[in-house]
């Protein structure tokens, strides 16, 4: 009964933190930027946070859905502060782009692996489709790059360590950097 009671303490305070908690800190990725080559497109990602305190830990997951016809797509990563013996850390669960099937691979990024970088890093990946075939059956099969970009709190880029399936593709390109301005997106240097 008394683990069932701190677990409970524990959801309650989870959520609380989580509705409350203000987004972003020094040097943790806050946005993420997704550029479309296609420039039109649905994307929708996946945000797990997992909260931990005296062993035990509640998890919370958000979809969010967004649309582009300018190419470029703003997410704000969902923080929460680590208070007292509450420990919080927020992971990019997946990506799905709009012709994407939930069958089919979709990527995934350790977020928290990322650090400040004067480079202006991109990783890309490549989201895939289910087609299926009556005589041959379903396959899963690509259809589009698509470009991801970190920005901390200050709007300075960031470098991932650990990319997870999305893989370095280059920088971000002055034509890139403007559209993401024009969303009201902010870059530091």
């Amino acid at each position: 009964m008394k683990a069932y009671l701190s677990l409970l303490c524990a959801s309650a305070v989870a959520l609380a933190l989580l509705a409350t908690a203000p987004t972003g800190a020094h040097a943790q990725a806050t946005k993420m930027l997704i550029y479309d080559e296609q420039l039109r497109t649905h994307v929708t990602v996946q945000w797990r946070t997992t909260v931990s305190f005296g062993g035990q830990s509640v998890r919370t997951i958000k979809d969010v859905k967004r649309h582009t016809d300018k190419g470029v797509i703003s997410f704000d990563i969902p923080r929460l502060p680590n208070v007292g013996p509450f420990v919080s850390v927020t992971e990019l669960s997946w990506v799905q782009a709009s012709r994407s099937d939930h069958r089919c691979h979709r990527p995934s990024m350790d977020i928290n692996s990322a650090s400040v970088s004067k480079e202006r890093n991109v990783y890309c990946f490549k989201s895939q489709y289910r087609r299926c075939v009556t005589l041959r059956g379903c396959q899963c099969k690509e259809d589009k790059m698509i470009r991801v970009s970190l920005l901390d709190a200050q709007g300075r880029h960031m470098r991932v360590s650990r990319p997870g399936s999305f893989y370095l593709c280059g920088v971000l390109t002055d034509a890139q950097t403007t559209s993401a301005k024009n969303l009201g997106v902010r870059f530091s240097g």
